[in-house]
């Protein structure tokens, strides 16, 4: 339901910034999507380059150079809660429509922060069987609020399944502004950690069922 594209400008200001990574003490990137893009400018930095802290263990595998910082809590809430306080100047790599709070914590720890659109996310149409499927489903998984957005806007929320499971709180607050009630939020805010959360929680209503079947 959405596809990843390229910045308006195609690009320009992110190999611009990349161009000029000694200027900066940081690189923090909210995003895989994001990690992808700086990850050859990085690694032909590596060692000598600006520290790197990211948005949860997701981004951090994509970076390909050792990260400073991972953020406990894969938020962006929970980056800024984390990361240190200083005066030097950050670049913060992160989607088109990105919420503001990560650019406005780390000001507010005394940082310049120089913010570079690296991607932005648009809706894609899904193909009729895939809503027919989706209809049918016992379950959805979104993993972004952007999903669960456009989601909506192909299929409307009575195609939405019964169990709804959300890889983490932002999605979770997306989908509660349309009217969705989510079954369960991942409690890490993983791929790995929403399908976990997802199996909790049929194993649960499979064990419910078959004492039910018994009385």
């Amino acid at each position: 339901v959405i596809a990843i594209v390229e910045a308006d400008d195609g690009g320009a200001a992110l190999r611009a910034a990349l161009g000029r990574l000694d200027a900066f003490d940081w690189v923090v990137l909210t995003s895989p999507n994001g990690a992808r893009r700086v990850r050859t400018a990085l690694q032909a930095r590596a060692g000598a380059g600006p520290r790197v802290a990211v948005v949860g263990p997701g981004t951090a595998t994509e970076v390909g150079v050792p990260v400073s910082l991972v953020a406990s809590s894969s938020v962006g809430e929970g980056l800024v809660a984390e990361f240190p306080g200083g005066s030097g100047r950050v670049l913060l790599v992160q989607a088109a429509d990105a919420r503001p709070v990560v650019r406005e914590g780390i000001a507010s720890l005394g940082w310049q922060v120089d913010v570079v659109t690296a991607y932005r996310t648009i809706p894609a149409t899904p193909e009729p069987r895939l809503v027919a499927a989706a209809r049918d489903a016992e379950a959805i998984v979104f993993t972004s609020g952007s999903t669960v957005r456009h989601f909506v806007e192909a299929t409307g929320r009575e195609g939405i399944p019964r169990v709804v499971a959300s890889i983490g709180p932002v999605t979770t607050a997306v989908a509660g502004d349309l009217g969705i009630q989510v079954t369960v939020t991942a409690s890490a805010h993983t791929l790995d950690g929403v399908v976990d959360a997802l199996e909790t929680v049929l194993r649960s209503e499979e064990h419910t069922s078959e004492l039910q079947s018994h009385h």
